[in-house]
């Protein structure tokens, strides 16, 4: 989340490039995934994410309304949700944050 090529943020501003950079490739359909913290397990510890992992899960029932978007999300989750994308082949440029990325999962798991 935050991508922003203007940003002052070296991360965020290095992922805003690059999504520029994509889109100037000329794909007839590009899908932009941007979820917030991703949960799942990893091979390596990384002590800064287990804690923004437990502080999610403590608060995710503040993360309501317009601050859904802002809830971690399974990895095993958004990697459904693009799956499910990218079988529809949708033209276009399309941003998906994590409050959508979780409603196309599990729409696709409804189906």
């Amino acid at each position: 989340m935050g991508a922003n090529a203007a940003a002052r943020n070296f991360y965020l501003r290095i992922k805003g490039q690059v999504e520029k950079e994509v889109a100037r490739t000329g794909f007839e359909g590009m899908h932009i995934f941007r979820p917030s913290i991703i949960l799942g397990e990893r091979p390596e510890f990384r002590l800064g994410e287990k804690i923004g992992a437990a502080i999610m899960f403590g608060i995710r029932f503040l993360l309501q309304g317009k601050l859904k978007k802002y809830r971690g999300i399974a990895a095993d989750t958004i990697a459904d949700a693009m799956r499910h994308i990218a079988k529809q082949q949708i033209r276009g440029t399309h941003i998906y944050e994590s409050d959508e990325i979780q409603a196309i999962a599990d729409n696709a798991a409804a189906s």
